[in-house]
Order: C-alpha cells, then structure tokens, then sequence
C-alpha cells in the first residue's frame, strides 16, 4: 500500500497519457478507481469491478475511503459485482446510484483446469482431512478455526491430517498448534493456481469462515472437486442451487457444535462419491462460473458504455 501511495502520482499521468482514447475503462478494484478519478478519467467512460474488501469492510473502517465512494460511485457509468451482498453494500454506501447501472456477475474458476485434474486418477485419492483455504486476518476468523481445531483434537480417537494455506501471506501462527492431540498438520505458504488446485481436490472437507464475503471463488472451485464446505451462512451462497447447498456445512460458532459437525462428518464420509458429478455443465452453476459467460456478460456492458458515450457526442 505504501509503493501504491507514493507512486499513485505518476501511474496517474501515465494513465492520463495512455487513455486518449473514446473506449469504455475498467477498473478493478478500488486502487483503480482512485488512480482513474486521479488522471481526471471521465465517469461515463468507466466500469468498476470493486473486491470484496474494497465495499464490505475498508468504507466502514476508513471514513475517507467511504466519503470517496459515496460521491464517486453514482457518477460512473457501470458498476459490476460478484454477489448481491455487494451491490445492497453499494446502494447503502451510495444510495443516489441508478440500479440500471448495477450488474450481478460472478468471477469465474478454471472449470477445464479443474476437469483435466478431475481425470487424472493419481490425484483422486483423498488424503487431507480438513483444509483451511483462506487468510489469516480477524475477517476470516482464523483464531475461531484454531480453537475448533484444538476441541477437535481433544475430542477425536482419530488421526486427522489438516493443511493450512496461507493465502494472503504469511501470518503469525501459534507453535502450540503444533501440539494438538491427533493433528497431523501441514503449513504451505501462498500457492499457484495449480498447486491450489491439486490441494483442494485431495481435501475432504473445505473451511471458509469469513465474517464476509462477496464470491468464494476457492470455495466454488472446492465445489467442484466434491469437497464439503464448512462456511460461514452468508448471503453470498443464496444463488446457489439447493442440490448443492445440501452438502455444505455451515458454522454456527459454538465450538461445541462445531467440532462435533466436522468429527461426524468426516465419520460418514464416503471420499470416493463425488455428489456434485451429475450437475457438470448442465446447471446454472457451472455456466455462471464459466469464463466464456462472463466474457459475454461483460461485454454486453462495455457495450453499453461505448454506445452511451456515443449519443452524448
């Protein structure tokens, strides 16, 4: 953040430089934006794809970043979200904003990376118990996930491996966790596309438990491998269908209730039956994560940013 700030000057007037031209300007995330409003860029020219932290938690903790947002956003011309979540967080932060200039669209996932892993039969035994896939900051509730793990250990005759994936950096972690009763544990540091991938697809049960989110594009990937998800209820997954939602597992944050949901779980769990098979292709689901849908779906918009541009001249 501090390169970003001291450089944000320059990267202005080199966008300042570069975009002469008429075409529609997309902006993803808030860094963006602010570099665009910055070079003087023209709100009808640009589209915002804003990250999850950039809507649902920095304008509650940052007043300037708030103050920014609430008189920039209803000047552009597109604004495109991933979840619900954060277009209801636009609207409050917003609230001038012309719904027409909202639209829902999700972030893809490799879905053909993930199905030439899904044919590799070397890879489809599952040999992770419990994988941790996201951060390690207060918003992902990390420390909550320890001290399930630590009642987990105490409670299981069972030797259980889990992996933790620092996927945001590395963090402070306990060295007391490596003493927990029955936990095998595997620290792995930020991983390649490829590598997360593979590790996803050999773990059994699949922990995300943010306090929010805007589209889990690891836990849609974890989806597809067969995992089951343990998750924060948010209203993120409402889109899904409900022969998906029936396997996942949601956290009710009572340790005790907890621990026993992921122990009896991984008991009953049958590693080689993958319940979400028959829902390849054919479902919602999977076109709304295809990445050739999404082109199309942003596109469309793009369009009609270059066609409004056009009858203002």
């Amino acid at each position: 953040r501090l390169w970003r700030l001291l450089f944000c000057l320059p990267w202005s007037i080199y966008v300042r430089a570069k975009l002469l031209n008429d075409e529609p300007i997309h902006c993803h995330g808030l860094f963006a934006l602010f570099l665009a409003d910055l070079a003087k860029v023209p709100n009808s020219r640009i589209v915002f794809t804003p990250q999850g932290s950039d809507i649902l938690v920095l304008p509650d903790k940052k007043k300037i970043v708030r103050r920014f947002l609430s008189r920039k956003l209803y000047k552009l011309a597109f604004i495109t979200a991933d979840s619900n979540m954060l277009l209801k967080k636009i609207l409050e932060i917003s609230p001038n904003i012309d719904k027409k200039k909202l639209r829902l669209i999700q972030n893809g996932i490799p879905l053909s990376t993930i199905d030439d892993l899904i044919k590799n039969k070397k890879l489809q035994k599952k040999t992770i118990d419990i994988c941790w896939i996201r951060g390690t900051s207060e918003i992902y509730q990390f420390k909550y996930f320890l001290e399930l793990l630590k009642q987990i250990s105490l409670k299981t005759s069972s030797r259980l491996k889990v992996t933790i994936i620092d996927a945001f950096g590395s963090a402070f972690i306990s060295k007391k966790i490596f003493d927990y009763k029955n936990i095998d544990l595997s620290l792995l540091p930020r991983l390649d596309s490829k590598r997360f991938l593979k590790c996803l697809q050999k773990s059994k049960i699949v922990v995300s438990i943010p306090i929010s989110d805007s589209s889990p594009r690891s836990v849609y990937e974890a989806i597809c491998f067969g995992c089951t998800p343990f998750l924060s209820d948010l209203e993120c997954f409402d889109w899904l269908p409900e022969e998906i939602k029936l396997k996942f597992l949601f956290s009710t944050f009572d340790l005790k209730k907890d621990s026993n949901t992921l122990i009896d779980a991984l008991q009953n769990m049958d590693s080689k039956k993958n319940k979400y098979k028959n829902l390849r292709r054919n479902s919602s689901f999977y076109k709304s994560l295809d990445y050739v849908n999404i082109a199309d779906s942003y596109l469309k918009v793009f369009q009609n940013v270059k066609k409004s541009l056009y009858e203002v001249e």
